[in-house]
């Protein structure tokens, strides 16, 4: 069944990268945010961060943002194409913004990008790892935030306390984490 058709959507991998990689299109633009997978890898891990946990931390960043956020359901420990091919068809929009497919990049990340490309005609591109880290890749489009924008994207952010707890804190606490958003 297909859904209404939207001005614009975002493809987000896992939960908080939206706050981390799309944040001030997000504010910008209000997109359907659309996250994709459920978080299990980190409970397997015995990182002590459930999916129910990680889910809350978005719906409060989304709101902050001003967005609108559905999810998906796929689990992140056992990624169907098909199932992300079904659920991808169900949904119709002007723009899609969906994660660039990086060399060295997430698998999960690239695996959105590229069934974003086979489902949809009018995909956007934004860099992940090159935006968040500033150590890999960067797009030659940038958006440069207000300072007003910083602020906001630093309390979606913070909405995220289970990501503070484990490896990936490295990019909640670069504080060039705000000064950009990339695209290709």
């Amino acid at each position: 069944m297909t859904k209404k058709k939207y001005k614009s959507i975002a493809l987000i991998p896992h939960q908080d990268d939206g706050s981390l990689y799309l944040a001030y299109t997000i504010m910008r633009e209000k997109p359907l945010v659309i996250i994709c997978t459920d978080s299990f890898i980190q409970e397997e891990r015995g990182d002590g961060i459930t999916n129910e946990e990680r889910t809350n931390e978005s719906i409060e960043a989304m709101k902050l943002a001003g967005a609108d956020v559905e999810f998906l359901h796929i689990p992140d420990n056992d990624i169907q194409r098909e199932i992300l091919f079904k659920k991808f068809k169900e949904y119709k929009a002007d723009l899609v913004y969906a994660p660039a497919i990086e060399d060295g990049g997430n698998p999960t990340h690239n695996l959105i990008g590229e069934y974003a490309d086979i489902v949809f005609d009018n995909v956007k591109h934004y860099m992940t790892y090159g935006s968040a880290n500033y150590t890999k890749t960067k797009g030659s489009k940038l958006i440069i935030p207000t300072e007003e924008e910083k602020e906001l994207k630093k309390k979606m952010l913070s909405c995220y306390p289970s990501q503070m707890k484990i490896s990936c804190r490295n990019f909640f606490i670069n504080k060039e984490v705000c000064d950009y958003e990339s695209f290709q």
